[in-house]
This record gives C-alpha cells, structure tokens and sequence, in this order.
C-alpha cells in the first residue's frame, strides 16, 4: 500500500479546502448584512453541516509511539501522548517536508490515508 503523494495546492483551492472543513465543522459563514428571508436557508445549511460533520470523539486517539514517523515530527513529545485525529493530521501535514514515505509502515500509511479521508477533505495539505 503506497502512502498518498502530496500534492501542492494553489491558494485558490486551497482557500475553497479551508471554506470546506469550516463547513465541516459547522462554522457556516454569515454576512453581516444577511437579509431575514435568507435566515431559513442558512439554520438548514448549518444543520447540514452539523449532521455531515465527523466526530473527532468517536475515533480513537493515536499513540505517537505507535508510529515511527511521527514519533519523529513529534520528536518534542512524550511518546505515549495520544493525539486526537485531527492534531496527528496537523502534525503530518506540517512537517511532511521531513518524512521519508518509503520508510513508512503500511499500518502508518493506513493511518494517514484513514485521516487523510475522515479529517482531511481527502487531500493531505502539504
């Protein structure tokens, strides 16, 4: 199993990933000006929202130690810290530039293509 190739984005897309995972996570953006009338139409995109988001409490939490490479990026860390899936994803992300994929293991490769699917929109942000 090969590890996702990161992709470099461009700040357009970027941005429309951003706007993605606030919608994900519930925090629609409203216009100050909104009329009344559009009221309806923003509480039934933020139940939307609400009802597409995916809980962080329902994965577990990831041991650093567990995982070789980021135990190496988390190098500052105790390796028995348990990260949410949303901090290791972070954490990945940031310090790709570091990683080596041809030393990860398939169960870390499994790992970071399971956050990249859950918390990442499907794309890994490098």
């Amino acid at each position: 199993m090969n590890a996702m190739k990161p992709r470099h984005t461009t700040s357009t897309e970027r941005m429309r990933q951003l706007r993605l995972r606030r919608q994900a996570a519930g925090e629609v953006e409203r216009s100050v000006s909104a009329h009344p009338d559009d009221w309806p139409q923003i509480r039934a995109l933020e139940r939307a929202c609400r009802s597409a988001r995916v809980d962080a409490s329902v994965s577990p939490p990831i041991r650093i130690g567990d995982y070789p490479e980021l135990q190496l990026i988390a190098w500052q860390r105790d390796p028995d810290t348990r990260l949410n899936p949303a901090e290791a994803l972070a954490l990945y992300e940031a310090h790709w530039r570091y990683l080596d994929p041809d030393k990860l293991g398939a169960e870390e490769q499994a790992l970071i293509n399971q956050l990249i699917r859950q918390h990442g929109a499907g794309v890994l942000n490098v």
